[in-house]
């Protein structure tokens, strides 16, 4: 009781005392041996500086510092070695400005196209440039009804009548295979057949000769 009394001196509420004392019972547990040597008056010493340094930066970040002691420190941490482990204070997170989907110029997107005109084209070009309807209250949007059912309707069948295809034709039908050509079976002549047919081929030259 005398320690729950240091501890509401200190500033810690009964939720954090009750945290602070699971967080100080792991880190005696992880260096226990250390723990040990320290006299009882040395160890309610460093209990206190914990929690005075549990105030000032929360509990979730002596958490984290104790955490990051242990990596390097083979011995009981000291408070003062754990402050220079705690993590920063995170930056306080903006809300991102979201931009309007019903805007007319980037439809939600944020970017939008402006005309300017170019000097060294020398002419007007048509650019992208960021769209500030994240700065300005969005616009509601409209419900769809009847008439905008049916202006879509329309539209539809407008781009139907814009796209439609032609007749479809017929199914392709492949060529039929044509036949093979017949093979000609090669004939092999012997030497005896081949000295006959010589006269018969140098006649039918010379009569091919003379008819032409």
């Amino acid at each position: 009781m005398q320690i729950d009394n240091q501890l509401c001196e200190i500033g810690l509420s009964s939720t954090e005392i009750s945290r602070f004392k699971e967080l100080m019972n792991a880190a005696v547990a992880h260096r226990r041996a250390h723990w040990e040597k320290l006299s009882p008056a040395d160890q309610e010493y460093w209990a206190l500086d914990m929690a005075e340094l549990a105030r000032d930066v929360g509990i979730d970040r002596l958490y984290a510092g104790l955490r990051k002691a242990w990596t390097w420190n083979k011995f009981l941490a000291s408070a003062a070695e754990v402050r220079e482990c705690v993590p920063p204070v995170p930056d306080v997170v903006k809300p991102r400005a979201t931009h309007d989907t019903a805007c007319p110029d980037c439809s939600g997107s944020g970017w939008k196209f402006v005309t300017r005109y170019s000097e060294f084209y020398r002419r007007d070009e048509r650019r992208a440039t960021r769209c500030d309807c994240n700065t300005r209250p969005h616009r509601p949007r409209k419900a769809a009804d009847a008439a905008d059912a049916a202006y879509i309707a329309a539209k539809v069948a407008e781009l139907d009548a814009a796209f439609r295809m032609r007749p479809q034709r017929r199914p392709y039908q492949p060529k039929a295979a044509s036949s093979p050509s017949p093979v000609i079976p090669i004939v092999a002549f012997t030497a005896e057949q081949i000295q006959r047919r010589i006269p018969m081929e140098r006649e039918e030259i010379l009569r091919c000769e003379k008819q032409g």
